[in-house]
């Protein structure tokens, strides 16, 4: 029998007789507290290998992670002190606060402590407690669940995000996208003559920006002699102008001389009605390209629902698709480039894609045709 005074410095027998006890202290180099981490082994070889992870743990890191904390407390942490300090997006934040409510604030997980949540406990949540919701809130939850778990590791409270290799990220749904012609376009524009939100729509016809980055532009991002229009920002819902949505959706594209045309006169009616206007005239300090009459932003929802009322106006609502909308409008930016043989990266980079996965994922049926050509040369 091993005697006690025989065993490794951080081992001790368990006072039942049966199995070993691995007991590691140190100081929180976050907190400066003395904390001391217990685990259990079954044989003396196995808690002289848990030892020797432990130790390499806090010489790696000054640290081991305890995972002590309960779930629901740490995820509270990161909604109040993390989250609202993250680079996210506002509009990001509030989906990511609402979706914590609503599915995970209620969910078993809460009450577990941090180190004791198994594969078996996720899987249990991903495939029982959100069975029924749609596959886009899933992935979004999994995307929060990553994000409380990260930065639970980066406060050493655990070793590892025990999400990544125990459940994969629920995959998207493929919806068939509503792509349109071009004649379709041009009625929903010449429908939208005498409307303020037509310069806006007609310039993400020949740009394929997003609504939130068309109605976000300021003239300060438009170079009339370089011939160039630099996305730096993004109108939301709330009519705040936000970060666009992604790192890759900062960026600069080239004008045409449609283009240019369609943003002079923009100009020269914001002009016209500002001096019509005087005193009545309100602007807006960030100067927006499009605007109502009396130069204030435009309202991005309205401009929903003035293009859904155009394009039912003209009949284009009766495709098995649905009607055309704004975002329609930039799947035909992508059909016409890629129609035209424009790669598919540089797609991606016009359209604003974080992936060009994603651009493939959207698009790549439209090259099945020019991969026959191709082979054809052959």
């Amino acid at each position: 029998m091993t005697r006690r005074n025989s065993l490794p410095q951080g081992i001790r027998k368990q006072s039942s007789g049966t199995g070993y006890e691995v007991r590691v202290s140190f100081r929180d180099p976050l907190t400066e507290e003395r904390k001391r981490i217990s685990k259990s082994a079954k044989t003396l070889n196995e808690a002289k290998a848990v030892l020797r992870e432990l130790q390499h743990e806090l010489h790696q890191k000054g640290s081991v992670a305890t995972g002590n904390q309960l779930f629901g407390e740490w995820a509270n942490y990161w909604l109040k002190e993390i989250l609202p300090v993250s680079d996210l997006k506002e509009s990001t934040q509030q989906l990511y606060s609402n979706l914590f409510r609503s599915n995970i604030q209620t969910s078993f997980l809460w009450d577990k402590k941090l180190h004791r949540i198994t594969a078996i406990d996720l899987n249990k949540f991903f495939y029982g407690e959100l069975e029924g919701l749609a596959q886009q809130t899933k992935r979004n939850i999994y995307t929060v669940i990553s994000h409380i778990f990260d930065s639970a590791v980066g406060a050493r409270l655990l070793s590892s995000n025990p999400l990544k290799g125990a459940v994969q990220r629920p995959k998207r749904s493929r919806k068939e996208a509503r792509f349109p012609q071009r004649w379709e376009i041009e009625r929903l524009i010449q429908r939208l003559r005498s409307s303020r939100y037509r310069g806006a729509l007609e310039l993400i016809a020949i740009t394929g920006l997003r609504r939130g980055e068309a109605l976000g532009l300021s003239w300060a991002d438009i170079d009339f002699k370089a011939k160039t229009l630099r996305v730096n920002a993004s109108l939301n819902d709330a009519g705040k102008r936000t970060r666009p949505k992604s790192n890759r959706s900062i960026r600069t594209l080239d004008l045409t001389d449609k283009a240019l045309k369609i943003l002079s006169r923009e100009l020269e009616i914001q002009g016209l009605n500002e001096t019509r206007l005087g005193k009545l005239w309100k602007g807006s300090e960030w100067k927006p390209v499009f605007s109502s009459d009396d130069g204030k932003p435009l309202n991005p929802r309205n401009f929903l629902r003035v293009v859904k009322r155009a394009a039912k106006a003209e009949g284009l609502d009766q495709h098995h698709l649905g009607p055309i909308t704004i975002h329609s409008v930039r799947h035909y930016v992508a059909t016409e480039l890629l129609n035209q043989g424009v790669e598919i990266l540089v797609v991606s980079r016009i359209l604003g894609h974080e992936s060009i996965q994603t651009t493939v994922d959207l698009y790549g049926h439209l090259l099945d045709e020019s991969r026959k050509k191709a082979l054809s040369l052959l």
